[in-house]
């Protein structure tokens, strides 16, 4: 039988990484649950601390109504130390809303974050997420589509980018 090394217990992590987040992006909003301790806790810098199963599904469930088609993929960046992860991921969704603009509604943004994972040998015990609150509005106005005029601001605005090595 092949020893459990330290270098096998990352490799397993970062799967249970990729597939948690992948369970984000499904439609399932149970999906995320088997990789989560029962009384796990999801913590977003945007959205607050939710404490076990039915409070983070609920945040979930928040979230996939505002952006039913959001997307959370790990860009492949994942560092390490006994109790769990960090990961850097893209967010993506299509704006639903008309609360940042009616010329808006129906664009795709796209953000950057990273998180940590803090795990109890393969199960997920807290996943805190870090990213930037105004990254969303400044995607949809700093990238405007073909054929399609959209003001570099919203009206009474104020949109700038991140100082360097900021996300």
């Amino acid at each position: 039988m092949a020893e459990n090394t330290d270098a096998d217990l990352t490799g397993r992590r970062i799967e249970i990484a990729a597939a948690l987040f992948g369970a984000w992006s499904g439609g399932d909003l149970d999906g995320p649950r088997r990789y989560f301790a029962e009384d796990g806790v999801l913590y977003d810098i945007i959205g607050g601390e939710h404490r076990g199963w039915p409070a983070i599904r609920a945040y979930f469930e928040h979230g996939r109504q505002r952006y039913p088609d959001l997307v959370l993929e790990p860009t492949g960046d994942f560092w390490s130390r006994p109790d769990g992860l960090a990961m850097l991921w893209t967010m993506s969704a299509t704006q639903a809303s008309d609360d940042l603009g009616p010329e808006l509604v129906g664009r795709r943004w796209t953000v950057e974050g990273m998180s940590y994972l803090i795990f109890d040998g393969l199960t997920v015990v807290r996943e805190a997420d870090y990213h930037d609150a105004g990254s969303r509005e400044r995607s949809l106005y700093l990238s405007s589509p073909p054929g399609r005029s959209v003001s570099p601001s919203p009206p009474g605005r104020s949109v700038s980018p991140s100082p360097p090595g900021r996300l």
